[in-house]
């Protein structure tokens, strides 16, 4: 079994004024800690970030997963889920594009219930191997408290198998590079990022 944690943190921009990131349009991939879905000893690999509603209680491509190459920042690259958007208001989705490298699926794994403005969230994605080329997905939604400590889980959601989908399900593409590379993006605030390997 593998086991890699990692904490990172850079700009002041965090809860409780801690350090963070500040916000961007291209997703941040962290090139120094590169895994490989298909290594015998991986079971999961779990990321988490905090990250900051806005005035009116929304996200808004708030994303964690890998990317799939570290000379791109195209989306098209990324596979993991986000903060959106979507359904009948603002939800956890999956986040990966089909075969055809265009059509995005953007699924709700879980309806959020209303947000409170300018606060901060860890969202955590739990991405077990199934197979080669599949995964289970469990993701968590947690309020934070003015010093950054976890408070109540505000939502929970799954997704079986990344294969039930279909023509949805993520190609090969996602899981075939000896080297992936744990990803985050925001529009809004970040604070940090921390990944596991097991």
């Amino acid at each position: 079994m593998m086991a890699v944690q990692v904490l990172l943190l850079l700009q002041v921009n965090g809860v409780a004024s801690s350090n963070g990131l500040a916000a961007a349009n291209n997703i941040f991939t962290w090139s120094a800690h590169p895994f490989n879905w298909n290594d015998v000893d991986l079971e999961k690999v779990n990321v988490q970030m905090d990250f900051k509603s806005d005035g009116s209680g929304n996200f808004d491509d708030d994303r964690v997963g890998w990317m799939t190459t570290i000379s791109n920042v195209t989306s098209s690259n990324f596979f993991g889920v986000q903060l959106d958007p979507g359904g009948t208001g603002q939800n956890i989705e999956t986040y990966w594009r089909r075969a055809d490298g265009t059509t995005r699926v953007e699924l709700t794994i879980v309806s959020l219930p209303a947000i409170s403005v300018n606060t901060w969230y860890r969202l955590r994605a739990e991405i077990t191997k199934l197979t080669a080329t599949s995964a289970r997905i469990d993701v968590t939604l947690t309020q934070l408290d003015a010093s950054g400590n976890p408070g109540s889980v505000v939502a929970t959601g799954s997704v079986a198998n990344t294969n039930d989908f279909g023509a949805d399900a993520p190609p090969a593409t996602y899981f075939n590079p000896s080297n992936l590379y744990p990803s985050f993006r925001t529009l809004l605030l970040r604070r940090h990022r921390q990944i596991m390997l097991i």
